[in-house]
């Protein structure tokens, strides 16, 4: 009903506000603007997207700097708490730049998310990167709608040592399907240097080859992370006939200038992708000033979302929210 509303009509005047015919209205923008927080909240409230279609039958992957999560941020209750709200959004969620030595640190911000009666988890990769800029990388999963094997998580050997941070390698399976039907995939959680990031993107192809081939025969490969550049800048990435990425042009960072973090895959292979995918604006979906989003991270979230099952078919039971 208030799609249709506001499809039609426009709010004109402060005082004795009047209803105005959109075609009288003469701009758009504002409403356009009030339709998108609409469809976000539908999304938050509901777990539909804008095609209507409920979350039971999919799940949402998403990649996330958190700009140095240390103590300092999970001490603070109003960031630590914007940082759950966050993180029960997604059923899977890439983590960059831990710089926290303590493993508390982390159990913490998940014991958040699990508050109001979720079942998070989370694995964490070693520290990589140069000495004294070392980084983590971690995966905070859902139980309740994707299992992770841990004896399958490792940290790719970059021999030729241009990565500047080894990505960080998880293998994932849904929850829901028979073992045999669920979608298995593997995510690449990767973080680039900006300084370098021009001859690290030539290596981007590599390392999604050697994930695909590693003797898992998993074919499903989502590269996660801090890619440095916008789409059309990634080397070699760029070259895929069917390269799919989640945002295009979309800035990624709070201060809505640069487009920096991706979620990306072969379309062509991951068929699972259900087409709906997009920035995560913790600032004005949590109605936040500069400094208080700056305080959680500079980094805005992007995700995409897939279906349960293997090959993208939708099981009738998983169509609609139940």
């Amino acid at each position: 009903v208030g799609w249709i509303f506001f499809k039609n009509f426009t709010l004109s005047g402060l005082n004795g506000i009047r209803v105005v015919p959109r075609h009288e209205a003469g701009n758009e923008g504002g409403i356009a603007s009030l339709k998108q927080r609409m469809t976000d909240f539908v999304r938050r409230t509901t777990g539909k997207g804008s095609d209507g279609v409920g979350r039971a039958g999919r799940i949402r992957v998403g990649t996330f700097n958190i700009n140095g999560l240390t103590s300092q941020k999970t001490d603070d209750p109003r960031v630590l708490d914007a940082l759950a709200r966050i993180g029960r959004e997604f059923d899977v969620l890439a983590l960059q730049e831990l710089k926290s030595p303590s493993p508390t640190v982390l159990s913490k911000l998940v014991a958040a998310i699990n508050a109001e009666g979720g079942q998070w988890d989370y694995v964490v990769g070693p520290s990589v990167g140069v000495k004294g800029e070392e980084d983590q990388f971690a995966f905070i999963f859902d139980r309740r709608k994707v299992l992770l094997d841990r004896s399958q998580l490792y940290t790719i050997d970059d021999r030729s040592n241009v990565l500047t941070y080894e990505p960080l390698v998880a293998w994932f399976r849904t929850v829901g399907p028979p073992a045999q039907k669920a979608f298995t995939f593997s995510l690449v959680n990767v973080k680039l240097d900006r300084t370098t990031a021009s001859q690290e993107h030539e290596l981007l192809d590599d390392v999604f080859v050697a994930v695909r081939d590693d003797g898992r025969n998993e074919d499903d490969v989502i590269l996660v992370g801090e890619l440095g550049s916008e789409p059309g800048d990634l080397g070699p990435l760029n070259e895929w006939a069917d390269a799919a990425f989640a945002v295009s042009t979309a800035p990624t960072d709070v201060t809505g200038e640069t487009t920096l973090d991706n979620v990306v895959f072969h379309q062509g292979a991951t068929v699972e992708f259900t087409g709906s995918s997009g920035v995560f604006d913790f600032l004005r979906l949590y109605n936040l000033s500069l400094d208080e989003a700056l305080a959680i991270s500079d980094h805005m979230i992007v995700w995409a979302e897939f279906y349960l099952f293997e090959g993208g078919r939708v099981d009738p039971r998983f169509a609609q929210d139940t």
